[in-house]
């Protein structure tokens, strides 16, 4: 089409749309000079405009609907078998009430739908009964249900439903500070409601938030079918509508059939699922059509891409609540909203979820999921780490879709690059080639960062806790790692990326030496990887030194590295790294107090930073920081009680109060008791989560911490039946992962312990057997990790079980090289002692530990010299 002839198109099409319908024939007759095509063009376009108009004129009817008075006041008057409490809602067919049950058969709440009376012609009265209908042939429950239903004694329809008692969807998942997780699952039920009608033969075709109830248990209710239909299958299976006008539906959570007034098929159900999906995630909806005239808002629908949903978040709108006050959306509301930061958000929903979101989103029915059951298996796919079905649009795909919308103006802009091409030849061959070339180094780039990523936070996380998982673990890492490196020394200044980076020295740091992770023992590597996260985590609080996810990386950093400090026994390091920790998640934690995670985050470094001040000998001190994560954890128990993080964290600070009152209050009997409080929960998560290693350790733990109490309570018995359990579980645990560290360490000193139980109940030759085992465990430990001074202590440690049960055997057997050996064990464990203490490394009991040594080395050389 020529330029002038889309001036005159353009121009006619406006002055037709002014003049009566009865008018236009004649005057596009008149000013058409008889050309048929531009006539049926005008008419074309005349007939979307005034669709658009019809549509989205009638969503102001619930807005008339609420001035009008329905049949008087009904508040105390009976509807059957039921007396009118209050209004609670109206909309465009009807008001809702709350009603009881006064028929003295039961006690029971219900809503009941009346129609509106001004409005009851025979089409209305018709679509009520149909909802009417609808609702009793859906028993589901995500559905509301029907429960009864009659004619008021002005021969008025009305039905009674369910009273549901909750907020709407959106509401209920920002008041309650959903993350995208817990919203994907709430999606997830109401798409179960969506496909239980589809089923029936049912479109709903008005699926919107408002339209859904939570319960205050988190059951999702679909309500309001009023302008439902029933569909039919024709002979291809398509589904279509038996009927179609009277169209009085939401325009922001409808579909591009809908207001241009084509057929209405399940795909439209689908559609309205995204919109709902797309502002569950997000915080906004895909268009804002609120200060739009319904042409444009129609031409936005039909024609308009929405924004990408992880670009979304970095946005800022104004919602309108109701006629006078507004809602502003940024992007610090969008992720406080959903427990996270907005650069956190914009990144979970980058990629599988963008591409979920537009699919549904799509022009074309038929480019959508063919079915609500297709769409939520593609969101379990993506849950479960596996490839979605949805792909993002094609740039060929895009640019034909451009030039269909803007057809006279794509064909002059081909035209025009024809001639500019044509005359800049060579020199744009030479830029094309330059461009090209960046482009791709940028597409690589990028592949290599989701690659390196996808490694890291995708394929590590889902095989932590697996059993025989950590040489693998170490390989995928490491190679991610290579990658990572190579992006940040290309690129340091993109701070997303050297946050990834962080993250993954953070990991491989785990893996090489962790402290309570299923580890390889390199702890001088682990040291070395802690720090490189360090660095790169100060550089970015810095840079943006309000960030939560930065400064939330740079508490763990200064965690581990303590914890790194610990292993060493350099406590006074590791205290003060743990404060450093301890700081930061406090202020975290005072500027959103009621997130679950920043919570269990601050319990944890309160537990180790308590630990670590009654460690150093200030035993009080440190207990009233540990109690400060008891408080923390009491609260979320209460919050949460069958939450596994949360039950898991509270078992674990309740420990180490336990241990303190043990080695450091001598309080036996007050630390059993919470071992025995503890060890139930633990038992639970393990058996919940039997491929979880590390819900099995601490299942193992409980054992062994039990049978440690029982020792010093002389409840040797006791004590060694549960160490033999420890023992057992350990065995399995490092079947199943030989290479950890970790379990290795946990298994010996499970022995070591069992050991003094054998001795005391004078099983001195499985005794004898278990410590041999034992010493040589250690010793090929300590070749992996010779600076790691706890597994020295733990060396210690072995040598005085050693010389302990030699004493036992030569003082019934009255051998004196017995006494020489018990004597050979404890000299060694002495050197390791007295240096730990002399270094300040040992405190409290553990420095004791010296002295008492020097005492059982004197008995031996008086036994020998008798």
């Amino acid at each position: 089409m020529k330029t002038e002839k889309w001036k005159l198109l353009n121009e006619l099409f406006h002055q037709a749309l002014e003049i009566d319908a009865d008018d236009r024939a004649q005057f596009l007759a008149e000013n058409c000079d008889g050309d048929q095509e531009l006539i049926d063009e005008i008419n074309g376009m005349i007939t979307s405009a005034e669709t658009a108009n019809d549509i989205f004129d009638e969503s102001a009817l619930s807005s008339i609907a609420k001035e009008i008075p329905i049949d008087d006041d009904l508040n105390g008057k009976r509807i059957g078998n039921y007396e009118i409490v209050r209004e609670v809602g109206r909309g465009g067919m009807g008001a809702v009430f709350l009603a009881k049950r006064v028929d003295k058969e039961f006690d029971q709440k219900v809503a009941i739908k009346i129609v509106h009376d001004q409005f009851a012609n025979k089409s209305l009265l018709e679509r009520f009964r149909t909802e009417r209908q609808i609702l009793a042939s859906l028993k589901h429950p995500n559905i509301a249900q029907l429960i009864d239903g009659g004619t008021t004694e002005k021969g008025l329809p009305y039905f009674v439903m369910e009273y549901i008692e909750g907020e709407t969807l959106v509401d209920f998942c920002d008041n309650n500070k959903l993350t995208t997780a817990e919203r994907l699952r709430l999606f997830q039920n109401i798409c179960s409601a969506v496909s239980h009608a589809h089923k029936n033969l049912i479109i709903h075709r008005d699926i919107k938030p408002t339209n859904i109830l939570v319960t205050k248990e988190g059951i999702p209710k679909l309500l309001d079918f009023g302008i439902a239909k029933p569909f039919s299958l024709n002979d291809s299976s398509q589904v279509t509508m038996t009927q179609t006008g009277g169209r009085m539906l939401t325009p922001d959570y409808a579909s591009p059939e809908q207001v241009s007034g084509e057929m209405v098929t399940t795909s439209t159900d689908i559609y309205s699922l995204g919109v709902v999906l797309y502002e569950l995630l997000t915080g906004h909806r895909p268009y804002s059509l609120q200060s739009q005239n319904p042409i444009e808002a129609f031409r936005i629908i039909c024609e308009q891409e929405p924004i990408r949903p992880s670009s979304v978040i970095g946005t800022t709108e104004e919602k309108p609540i109701d006629d006078s006050n507004t809602n502003k959306i940024t992007p610090k509301t969008v992720g406080a909203n959903r427990n996270t930061q907005p650069d956190s958000l914009s990144k979970l929903l980058a990629g599988d979820i963008d591409n979920i979101l537009l699919k549904s989103l799509r022009k074309e029915p038929e480019r959508r999921y063919d079915s609500v059951n297709e769409f939520v298996e593609d969101i379990r796919r993506y849950q479960n780490g596996l490839p979605v079905i949805a792909t993002a649009d094609s740039k060929s795909y895009r640019v034909k879709k451009f030039v269909n919308r803007h057809r006279a103006g794509s064909l002059m802009a081909v035209f025009a690059t024809l001639l500019l091409i044509s005359a800049t030849a060579i020199t744009s061959w030479q830029y094309f080639k330059a461009q090209k070339a960046q482009i791709e180094a940028e597409q690589r780039f990028d592949d290599v960062r989701k690659l390196a990523n996808s490694i890291v936070f995708e394929l590590h996380d889902s095989i932590k806790d697996l059993p025989g998982s950590t040489p693998a673990r170490e390989k995928l890492v490491t190679r991610a790692l290579e990658y990572l490196d190579k992006l940040a020394s290309a690129n340091s200044d993109d701070p997303n990326l050297l946050f990834e980076l962080a993250d993954a020295y953070e990991k491989i740091g785990d893996i090489q030496g962790g402290l309570f992770e299923t580890n390889l023992g390199k702890r001088e590597l682990a040291f070395q990887s802690y720090n490189k996260s360090l660095e790169i985590g100060e550089r970015l609080v810095k840079r943006e030194p309000k960030n939560r996810d930065f400064q939330s990386k740079l508490a763990d950093s200064y965690f581990k590295i303590a914890n790194m400090r610990w292993v060493q026994l350099k406590i006074p390091e590791s205290v003060a790294l743990y404060e450093r920790s301890v700081k930061i998640r406090e202020k975290l934690s005072q500027e959103m107090p009621d997130d679950k995670s920043t919570s269990l985050e601050l319990a944890k470094v309160y537990s180790r930073y308590g630990f670590g001040i009654s460690a150093g000998g200030k035993i009080d001190d440190g207990l009233v920081v540990l109690r400060k994560s008891t408080a923390i954890m009491d609260a979320l128990m209460q919050k949460y009680p069958d939450d596994t993080e949360v039950l898991d964290r509270y078992a674990l600070s309740y420990d180490l109060v336990a241990s303190i009152l043990d080695g450091g209050k001598q309080q036996y009997k007050e630390a059993l008791e919470i071992y025995n409080k503890t060890h139930p929960i633990t038992t639970k998560l393990y058996e919940q989560n039997p491929q979880n290693m590390q819900f099995k350790r601490s299942y193992s733990l409980g054992f062994y911490n039990k049978a440690y109490m029982q020792k010093k309570l002389e409840k040797s018995d006791e004590g060694l039946e549960n160490s033999r359990k420890a023992i057992e579980i350990g065995k399995e645990m490092l079947a199943a992962d030989p290479e950890s560290i970790e379990f290795k360490q946990n298994l010996a000193s499970f022995e070591i312990l069992h050991t003094n139980l054998l001795a005391k109940t004078n099983r001195l030759d499985e005794a004898l057997t278990t410590i041999q085992r034992v010493l040589a465990a250690f010793l090929e430990m300590e070749k992996s990790a010779p600076e790691d001074e706890i597994m020295k202590f733990n060396i210690a440690n072995v040598h005085e079980e050693y010389g302990r049960v030699y004493v036992v055997i030569a003082e019934k057997d009255k051998d004196k090289t017995k006494w020489q050996n018990a004597r050979e064990h404890f000299e060694k464990s002495y050197k390791i002692y007295k240096r730990l203490k002399d270094e300040g490394k040992a405190t409290g009991d553990d420095a004791a530990k010296a002295d008492e040594i020097l005492e059982l080395i004197a008995k031996c050389e008086s036994a020998i010299k008798v």
